[in-house]
């Protein structure tokens, strides 16, 4: 089985391929890839699902597109740094009662190397808030494994 993979950052850069993060070309991409999410959830019944969490550039991406196992095991992954509690929340919510089962791939890469690889791609204003939403996810909040990986 290979992998169905929502990326919020193809979905950025498709709305946007000139590359200017604004607060409108975010929201729509970020909706773009609930509705997508929400679609192949719906056309599977008890699926699993992976879920990136991480700092912009921590390598979730390509964590991701680098570990065949992973891209193997998984019906979807949706690679759109659920940095946030409750967009981690929102997306155990889509799932519940459908059999789903959901990992969460927590890129752990110091913030320092973050911002070095960043190099202009996002102002840096709109990097640093990214990052300051970041809170370290737990098995507690309905993961049924939490995987925790070097992004340096």
């Amino acid at each position: 089985m290979i992998s169905k993979v929502i990326s919020l950052g193809e979905v950025t850069n498709s709305l946007s391929p000139t590359g200017n993060f604004n607060t409108i070309s975010r929201a729509q991409a970020w909706d773009a890839c609930y509705t997508e999410l929400g679609r192949a959830i719906s056309e599977i019944e008890n699926g699993e699902l992976l879920i990136t969490v991480g700092f912009p550039f921590s390598g979730k991406t390509q964590a991701v597109t680098q570990n065949p196992q992973l891209q193997n095991r998984y019906d979807v992954i949706f690679d759109a740094g659920l940095n946030s509690k409750d967009s981690r929340s929102c997306v155990l919510n889509m799932t519940k009662g459908l059999g789903w089962e959901v990992d969460c791939l927590f890129v752990d890469t110091p913030f320092k190397i973050c911002r070095k690889r960043n190099t202009k791609k996002m102002p840096f204003h709109a990097f640093q808030s990214l990052c300051r939403v970041l809170h370290r996810p737990k098995e507690h909040e309905g993961f049924r494994k939490l995987i925790v990986v070097s992004g340096v």
